[in-house]
């Protein structure tokens, strides 16, 4: 972790459970600008709930989310306002375009951002000339793109990849061009 930079995401004890069994316990990492972490693991060991609760959609059994310094469950809704979390489902309408699926999030969101960024996130998912087209015309990996394309004008994102990980993963390094760090943290099964 670069000494000089404070993080913006840091997480202390967190412990998650589902029907009294601890799924994880005691964990604690930290994020810095530009930083992506990557957590593995088997079925069931908490990978999405984890997610969830440094989203704030879920609650921890244990623990504490920190984003910029301050508990996320003090400043909920301006937090909020600053999260992007892409679960297993892509969360944007098929009968709209890439373009106005970016540009009903920004409106949802009280955004000023211009809607040029949102063409600019789209190009840079390499979705350049599909801005019009219905999502339910393009492949899985474009929609998946669309709706990860979001992050970008998000100041943090989540987004639950699955089995596309490590494709996700060296697109992202691409898109960033190598700005990013990259960790690990495996699941306990």
């Amino acid at each position: 972790m670069n000494e000089h930079l404070k993080p913006l995401l840091r997480v202390e004890g967190l412990e998650c459970t589902r029907n009294d069994m601890v799924l994880f316990t005691g964990l604690d990492f930290s994020l810095i600008p530009g930083e992506v972490i990557q957590i593995d693991g088997p079925n069931g060991c908490g990978k999405t709930s984890l997610l969830r609760i440094i989203c704030g959609l879920a609650q921890a059994a244990e623990g504490h989310v920190y984003w910029n310094g301050k508990d996320i469950n003090d400043y909920a809704p301006a937090f909020l306002a600053q999260v992007n979390y892409i679960g297993h489902q892509n969360g944007i309408k098929n009968e709209l375009t890439p373009l106005e699926n970016l540009d009903i999030a920004r409106k949802l969101s009280f955004s000023t951002t211009p809607l040029s960024q949102a063409r600019e996130a789209l190009h840079t998912f390499g979705l350049a000339g599909y801005e019009h087209t219905p999502v339910r015309m393009l492949s899985s990996g474009q929609r998946r793109r669309a709706a990860l394309s979001e992050c970008q004008r998000k100041r943090f994102g989540l987004a639950d990849l699955g089995r596309c990980a490590a494709a996700a993963a060296s697109a992202t390094k691409s898109i960033f061009g190598g700005k990013t760090g990259t960790r690990a943290a495996r699941g306990r099964g």
